[in-house]
């Protein structure tokens, strides 16, 4: 008994989560404000960089690991969500910085466009 073949998804899908991220990190960082913005957590003010600087190792040197689709879009997924994950933190935790965090949410994500899929095996 063989086991069934790992179907890929389409690159459509890979399009609309990234499209679907983007849009959404946009929203969130529009419409959620803090309650106070003075107080801020100082001791955790360079913690959201973390999210960002492991979007950025997955991005640039665990997804090109991987040659098959199905098997990428997991790490895909992973590297998104840690992408924006550094603008919630940074909304939610320093206020005074959303913004900076949200910029770099940004170019976290930008890294995640899937024109890479070309090189991706079926």
């Amino acid at each position: 008994m063989t086991a069934p073949p790992v179907r890929s998804s389409p690159a459509a899908i890979w399009w609309i989560l990234w499209a679907a991220t983007l849009s959404a990190l946009v929203a969130f960082y529009t419409v959620l404000k803090p309650s106070s913005p003075d107080q801020s957590f100082a001791g955790l003010r360079f913690l959201p960089l973390f999210p960002f600087i492991a979007a950025v190792v997955v991005r640039w040197l665990l997804l090109p690991r991987f040659r098959q689709r199905a098997r990428a879009f997991p790490i895909f997924v992973i590297g998104l969500s840690l992408a924006e994950a550094c603008a919630l933190m940074g909304i939610f935790l320093v206020p005074d910085l959303r913004t900076l965090y949200f910029i770099l949410a940004i170019v976290g994500l930008l890294q995640y466009v899937p024109i890479f899929l070309a090189s991706l095996e079926d």
